[in-house]
C-alpha cells in the first residue's frame, strides 16, 4: 500500500467517525442502519480497507456522498455549519411518541412512497396533528389510549414495508419586534424499511415552513 492510500483509508476512517458521532449513533447503531457489520465499521474507522460497496452502504446511512468521506475534514465542517442534524428513533410502541409529545409544531418528511403509502402517512400526520392539539388537555388514561391509536397507523405503515422514526428539533427564533422564543418540533420521517432513515437534516438557512 502507498502512502496516498494510505492517507485516504485514514481519511475516511476520520470522516465516518466524525459524521456517526454528530448524529450521536454508536457503532452498533451505524451497522443497523447501513446493513455492515460493526467489525466492518470499526475497521474502517481505524483506517483499515474496505471494499466500495461497504462505503457506498456507510454513506447512504449517514446521507452524505462517498466523496464526502474521503474527502478532507474540512468538508465536514462545512456541511455542519450549513445543516442541523436531528437524531431520530425507530417508533416501535405507543410509548416511544410519549416520550416526543408534547410538541409546538409537527413536520412530517418522506420520499419514493406509492400513493397508497402516500396517503397512510397524512393520515398518521392527521392523527398526530389532532393529538398534539389537544394533548396538555388530556388525563394520562386518556393520553395513553390517543397514543395507542396513534401506534396503530404505523404498524398498518410496518405492514406496506415502512419505517416510522421520530425525533424532536428545538428551534430558537425571534418575533418581527426581535423577541427570541423556542418551539418544540416532532419531526416525523417515513422511510422503507430496506434504507431507514433515522436521522433528519435541517438546512441551517432555509426558512422554516410548517404543514
Amino acid at each position: 500500500m502507498d502512502a496516498a492510500e494510505n492517507s485516504t483509508q485514514l481519511r475516511v476512517g476520520t470522516n465516518l467517525r466524525s459524521f456517526r458521532e454528530r448524529l450521536a449513533w454508536t457503532q452498533a447503531q451505524l451497522a443497523e442502519a447501513s446493513r455492515i457489520s460493526e467489525r466492518t465499521i470499526q475497521r474502517a474507522e481505524q483506517g483499515e480497507s474496505v471494499s466500495a460497496e461497504t462505503l457506498q452502504s456507510l454513506a447512504g446511512a449517514l446521507d452524505v456522498s462517498v466523496d464526502d468521506l474521503r474527502s478532507r475534514p474540512k468538508a465536514l465542517q462545512e456541511l455542519a455549519g450549513k445543516y442541523h442534524m436531528i437524531r431520530l428513533v425507530r417508533i416501535e410502541r405507543a410509548s416511544d411518541f410519549g416520550n416526543l409529545m408534547p410538541a409546538d409544531a409537527l413536520q412530517v418528511g418522506y420520499d419514493g412512497l406509492s400513493e397508497g403509502q402516500e396517503d397512510a402517512v397524512a393520515e398518521l400526520q392527521q392523527e398526530l396533528q389532532d393529538l398534539g392539539d389537544i394533548w396538555r388537555d388530556m388525563g394520562p388514561l386518556q393520553q395513553r389510549e390517543a397514543l395507542k391509536d396513534a401506534h396503530s397507523y404505523v404498524v398498518e405503515l410496518e405492514g406496506m414495508g415502512l419505517v416510522v422514526a421520530a425525533g424532536t428539533d428545538l428551534l430558537r427564533l425571534k418575533t418581527s419586534d426581535g423577541k427570541p422564543f423556542s418551539m418544540g418540533v416532532l419531526r416525523i420521517v417515513v422511510s422503507r424499511s430496506d434504507e431507514p432513515k433515522l436521522f433528519a437534516l435541517r438546512d441551517r438557512t432555509a426558512p422554516v415552513r410548517f404543514g
